[in-house]
């Protein structure tokens, strides 16, 4: 909680350790994910010998490597960079430095997106039964990383878009198996199909059925989407004829960062702050935190009691409740008790 207002991280990132593949890749496709560094002095992250992954030899874009990687090479971090996150360096980005990045900002809940993940998937013709075996091994890392505090971590599902069942099938998987609170794609073009085509039907159906947000995050950050609105009562996605900006009220949700200056203009032309929500984009070194919260919060655009609701606009993304903070609170709680004892 920040002065009083419930936070919520709709997309708070991980960073992928090096070994991700070694211990959870299904054996039959070990040897079609290769990487070119091995782990070196600096953390399981491998923070100062980065993972650079290779799917059947063919290299992974450079998204994740600039946002956050390249930007550890000789020296550590750029004069630049916000080296507020260097105390999760140093932890080699474990559960335990998301929790306490998250006791710095104030936040209540954060959901887990991928860095380098961001790029496992963006490319065309791809084996969909390779696509789907990295997602099962991210998912099943990225579960195991957020029992560390579930209540306080929850996890967005990697989903393997080269096939639409098996991106069903992986929904399923997360959402009933291990809780995913939501799942995400890249918006790009992929196999000559946009996100709005007829083929997607059938996740959608099953998104609407779980009533499980969808997405749509971009390499550098930013969430848009080109889905059709057909479908009843999901938060993205309904059967009426409306104006873009009635689809947009009732199916869909934006994130911003803590500087945007345009937040009170957006809020205004949206109708009011119910759609928006914030990422800290913690551990980035392009974030501005620990003071994420704060800048939201007294930005010059909007009225406190604006800013608050968008803090708390991730909840109403991925439908936390009062039963959800309490838990979020208790666990924070615990976390205090142990360190007072330690």
């Amino acid at each position: 909680m920040k002065e009083g207002y419930r936070f919520v991280d709709c997309d708070m990132h991980i960073m992928e350790p090096i070994d991700l593949f070694d211990n959870y890749l299904d054996p039959a496709f070990k040897d079609r994910v290769t990487s070119s560094q091995r782990r070196v002095d600096g953390g399981s992250t491998g923070m100062r010998g980065r993972p650079l992954w290779f799917f059947d030899g063919t290299p992974l874009s450079n998204d994740g490597n600039i946002s956050q990687y390249n930007r550890t090479r000789g020296p550590l971090v750029s004069g630049r960079a916000n080296k507020n996150v260097m105390f999760a360096v140093e932890r080699g980005y474990d559960a335990e430095a998301q929790v306490m990045g998250m006791e710095m900002e104030g936040i209540d809940i954060a959901v887990l997106f991928p860095t380098v993940g961001l790029s496992f998937l963006g490319r065309d013709n791809m084996d969909p039964q390779l696509s789907a075996a990295i997602c099962r091994a991210y998912n099943d890392w990225l579960h195991d990383f957020v029992q560390h505090s579930p209540d306080q971590l929850k996890m967005a599902a990697m989903l393997p878009i080269h096939d639409v069942n098996l991106a069903c099938q992986e929904l399923h998987r997360c959402v009933k198996e291990y809780g995913a609170v939501g799942a995400f794609v890249r918006p790009n073009y992929v196999n000559g199909r946009y996100w709005h085509s007829t083929y997607w039907d059938p996740l959608y159906s099953m998104l609407q059925e779980y009533n499980i947000p969808l997405c749509f995050h971009e390499g550098t950050g930013s969430y848009y989407s080109t889905i059709e609105p057909r479908f009843g009562e999901n938060r993205f996605m309904r059967h009426v004829e409306l104006s873009p900006l009635e689809y947009w009220q009732r199916n869909c949700f934006s994130a911003i960062e803590s500087g945007e200056r345009e937040v009170g203009s957006v809020a205004e032309l949206l109708g009011g702050a119910d759609n928006i929500c914030v990422s800290t984009d913690f551990p980035h070194f392009d974030s501005s935190f620990p003071d994420v919260s704060t800048r939201v919060l007294t930005n010059p655009s909007i009225t406190p009691e604006l800013a608050g609701k968008i803090l708390y606009g991730g909840a109403r993304l991925y439908g936390f409740g009062e039963d959800d903070f309490a838990k979020a609170d208790a666990a924070a709680k615990r976390r205090d008790n142990q360190a007072a004892r330690a």
